[in-house]
């Protein structure tokens, strides 16, 4: 009884909070917030699992589901806060797993926000927790902001290849090129938006800088079978209007990233 009150009292947001700040710097390629969260939330899960097996009452197991889709962000606050925090949620929501400018940026912003928020007593901080009742995914928007992170990154893209273009004796310029594209195509962050008309051009930012890193690294890959059959399954959902794209995922990005074997 006693194990099950405290785990009905656990603070979930606040082991959020601690296990995704990272004020350290770390010189892996690797996001130390995601892989942090990534055992957090399996371990929630497994949590909810044991509970359910034990029969106990439904609304303490109902706290430890979907607990990275009920995460919110303050309207209070500015709006460059509200972006940056929105977007480290869909960073690690979607498994982008690479450091490259862009999250490096937010993580940093993000860590120093949340770092300081730690140490406040102020009773309302930059995120909160929906309850269990609330839908997944309505907290902060996934699909818009996704899209919106995946201009960002594009954004990030299409600077990077243009310096690429001026120095191309600059390998470093080119593999920051090659982890923004790792966390467009190794993630789920492209398959959880939805087609919209700006599509197009993106999918050709990312088809340029594949082929940019094939013809500089032509052993290296993006991306696995398992996540090629996904992202198969994502451009072939699209509906009428949208065959170009389709292309361009299908015979100008695929081809170019994966990996035989994986």
């Amino acid at each position: 009884m006693q194990l099950l009150h405290e785990l009905g009292s656990l603070d979930l947001l606040s082991l959020v909070v601690a296990t995704g700040v990272n004020l350290q710097v770390e010189i892996s390629q690797i996001r130390v917030a995601l892989s942090r969260w990534a055992l957090l939330f399996d371990f929630f899960q497994t949590i909810a699992s044991w509970l359910n097996g034990q029969g106990v009452d439904l609304e303490i197991i109902e706290r430890f589901i979907d607990v990275q889709d009920r995460i919110q962000v303050n309207p209070s606050l500015d709006e460059e806060t509200q972006s940056d925090l929105e977007s480290w949620i869909i960073f690690n929501a979607t498994r982008c797993e690479y450091k490259c400018p862009l999250t490096e940026r937010v993580d940093a912003s993000v860590a120093k926000l949340l770092g300081s928020e730690q140490n406040s007593e102020s009773s309302s901080g930059p995120l909160s927790l929906a309850e269990p009742t609330s839908t997944p995914g309505t907290s902060i928007g996934i699909q818009s902001g996704c899209f919106r992170t995946v201009k960002l990154l594009c954004y990030d893209l299409e600077t990077t290849m243009a310096r690429y273009q001026k120095l191309k004796a600059e390998s470093d310029i080119c593999n920051m090129c090659s982890v923004t594209v790792y966390n467009l195509l190794g993630s789920t962050l492209l398959e959880s938006c939805v087609p919209q008309p700006e599509l197009l051009s993106i999918l050709h930012t990312i088809s340029d800088a594949v082929k940019m890193h094939s013809e500089k690294f032509p052993a290296h890959s993006f991306i696995g079978w398992g996540r090629r059959d996904k992202l198969l399954s994502w451009c072939e959902s699209f509906p009428d209007g949208y065959a170009e794209c389709t292309d361009l995922v299908k015979n100008q990005i695929l081809p170019f990233g994966y990996v035989y074997g994986y």
